[in-house]
């Protein structure tokens, strides 16, 4: 390498010689031996190759450089968009092919234009914000502008600008991309009619309707009832529809797109009932609509309600029927037995027992057969607010001390149409299980309200009007959701086995539907439980609610007692002739009606059972009324769908259900003889 370096510096030195002789005048010309002159012509011979080598790697570099900058023209003037050049003024300073070709104009004229020349009018706003937000802002800028050609056609374009500085790092040229997109704008115009038309071929289902891509799963139109749910198009149907970020659970659209078939179900979603359709429209579309069937299934719910209570209430009208003839007997001997035994002796006692077990039972069948029939014994008008007051002073003293009763009761005389023993019997079933609950220590609140519901605000399908409404509320444990519409099923029960019987809801609820009531629910795990119960106000006259306890009253008259069970029949006649009544004794309708006809005046008052073979009570009231208009009678009843209080005051007759206490019986008949 030192040679080298060295072979250089001699050369060079070499080189400065000849030069300096080259230079100087020959006289002065220093003398050169032979040898140098040698080395010299050398050096020269090698600098001249190396120029020459220098001109021919010039000559190719520039013909590099020529072919680049054609190829560079080339790509500059025939891109598939429009470049140009425009200076701050907006004058058009250079331009490729394609831009004269988008803008229908000679390069040589087209210079030196005005870029806004090729603009619509309506569009030159639009560049001159585009410019002034580049000039503010330094970063590239984008706008759609109509251009016009010199021919006067008109296309829709992008226009992209960037600004460029001159070497001072003043604002000097703008450079701008110009891209043709009248085929987007054409497919976009024809996208948005058929939109439109999707739009309202949807908005023609009364429900909620949309077109949904079967890839992506996004909504390509909905009607006005999706987007009220929240499905607007451009969104996914799952994440605007379900809420979620994966298909909704119980989607079909996989089993749609396998099939190809329509495909339907009924889904939970929002806690709504939803009846749903897939249906495919094209390869890549289906549609997807679905009804809001949530108050059908309310209502069909409260029919199945309806007719469980309905079958229930069948069944427990016949038991009770045939019980309250074995019960009537039990209580007729014990009251008969009682009047021959000193009540303070043993047997005495166990008589009185017997006694208070019959009521108890009695009561028990009258709650029983709630379920079978719509009238009640001492139904009448009454003070709502007092009838409430009366039972909480009642239930009082039986609740727990460590239950705090609240209580906001006005002082109002609404009057509603009920039985007190009812109202009694609904607020006692409610607070039994509020305080089963809230384990015998929390808050139990009663309180009552007027509400007056419009047609618009009914509640629960109620018919608008004026309403009485008891609330019982509690800080209990709270009903499970799914536990809520079973609570009024006959024998469901959450209380564990031996703590309810399941009946006391089923109870209650048949009690408000014969009013024409509604029971409305609200429970919370952990917070309790709200029951409101909306009672019709009515117009009429409120009783005073007490009842007359008369002695027992005797008679002579002679009576035509007529019942088809032989032992109760054996039992009632013991029972009237305790009462010093005479009492002929029929088991069959038939010769009752025989032995009438034949002695009319001889009997001066007809007892008879309503349901019995041949002939039934009602209809041997018609036969013996047709012979003697004017006769005293008294219908009794263990159960009967045909018969009520109403329909035998029509008949003109007196009315009891059984079982019938001998003082009870003494009283209704000294009523029917005596007037």
């Amino acid at each position: 390498m030192r040679k080298e370096d060295d072979r250089t510096r001699q050369l060079t030195d070499l080189r400065r010689r000849a030069q300096v002789l080259l230079s100087e005048p020959n006289d002065n010309t220093p003398k050169m031996s032979s040898e140098d002159i040698k080395t010299l012509v050398h050096e020269l011979d090698t600098y001249q190759i190396e120029l020459e080598l220098q001109n021919e790697d010039l000559r190719h570099t520039q013909e590099e450089l020529n072919s680049s900058l054609h190829r560079f023209s080339d790509l500059y003037d025939f891109a598939p968009v429009g470049y140009l050049t425009v200076s701050d003024k907006g004058l058009i300073l250079e331009a490729n092919l394609t831009a004269t070709k988008m803008l229908g104009a000679e390069r040589v004229t087209f210079l030196k234009q005005p870029l806004t020349a090729f603009i619509v009018d309506d569009d030159q706003d639009t560049l001159y914000r585009s410019r002034a937000l580049l000039l503010e802002t330094k970063e590239p800028q984008l706008c759609e502008l109509r251009f016009q050609r010199k021919d006067g056609q008109v296309f829709y374009g992008q226009l992209k600008s960037v600004i460029s500085t001159d070497m001072d790092g003043s604002l000097g040229q703008f450079r701008a991309v110009i891209t043709d997109i009248s085929k987007r704008k054409e497919l976009e115009r024809k996208l948005a009619s058929k939109n439109h038309l999707n739009e309202i071929l949807l908005n023609a289902f009364p429900c909620v309707a949309m077109l949904i891509n079967h890839k992506s799963f996004e909504i390509v139109a909905s009607n006005q009832a999706a987007k009220d749910a929240g499905a607007f198009p451009g969104a996914t149907c799952f994440k605007t529809w379900g809420q979620r970020d994966t298909l909704c659970p119980g989607c079909l659209e996989p089993a749609l797109r396998k099939t190809a078939k329509v495909q339907q179900a009924e889904l939970l979603l929002h806690g709504k009932n939803w009846d749903t359709c897939w249906l495919p429209v094209t390869d890549d579309l289906f549609m997807h609509y679905a009804f809001d069937i949530t108050q059908r299934r309310r209502s069909e719910e409260q029919l199945k309600q309806a007719l469980k209570m309905q079958a229930v209430g069948t069944l427990a009208g016949g038991i009770a029927h045939e019980f309250n003839n074995l019960l009537g007997v039990i209580m007729g001997c014990a009251d008969l037995a009682r009047e021959e035994i000193p009540a303070d002796s043993f047997a005495g006692k166990q008589l009185a027992k017997v006694m208070k077990a019959s009521f108890r039972a009695r009561d028990l069948v009258k709650k029983i057969l709630t379920f079978s029939r719509k009238s009640h014994q001492q139904q009448a008008v009454f003070h709502f607010e007092s009838l409430v007051k009366e039972t909480i002073k009642l239930i009082e003293t039986s609740l727990p001390t460590s239950v705090e009763v609240k209580l906001d009761i006005p002082s109002g005389s609404s009057s509603v149409f009920v039985d007190p023993a009812e109202i009694q019997q609904i607020i006692l079933n409610i607070s039994i299980n509020a305080i089963y609950a809230m384990q015998e220590k929390g808050i139990l609140s009663i309180s009552v309200k007027m509400a007056h519901l419009s047609e618009n605000g009914a509640v629960n399908a109620l018919p608008a009007g004026k309403y009485a409404v008891l609330i019982i509320q509690d800080t209990g444990s709270g009903i499970k959701e799914e536990d809520l519409p079973r609570i009024f099923d006959p024998f469901f029960s959450t209380k564990e086995v031996g703590h309810g019987t399941g009946m006391g809801l089923s109870i209650v609820h048949s009690i408000m539907e014969s009013y024409n009531g509604k029971i409305m629910v609200e429970s919370e795990i952990g917070k309790g439980s709200t029951f409101r119960f909306y009672f019709p106000i009515t117009n009429g006259l409120a009783a005073h609610g007490g009842v007359d306890i008369l002695p027992q009253q005797k008679g002579c008259e002679r009576i035509l007692f007529v019942d088809d069970d032989l032992m109760y029949a054996e039992m009632g006649s013991e029972m009237l002739a305790s009462l010093d009544y005479e009492v002929d004794l029929k088991v069959d309708s038939s010769e009752a009606l025989e032995a009438f006809k034949d002695a009319p005046e001889k009997y001066d008052l007809v007892i008879t059972d309503q349901i019995m073979p041949n002939l039934s009570g009602e209809d041997l009231i018609k036969e013996i009324r047709s012979i003697r208009p004017g006769i005293p009678i008294i219908l009794c009843t263990g159960y009967s769908t045909q018969m009520d209080e109403k329909k035998a005051e029509a008949l003109g007759v007196e009315f009891a259900f059984k079982p019938i206490a001998k003082a009870e019986i003494a009283k209704l008949i000294r009523k029917a003889l005596d007037g």
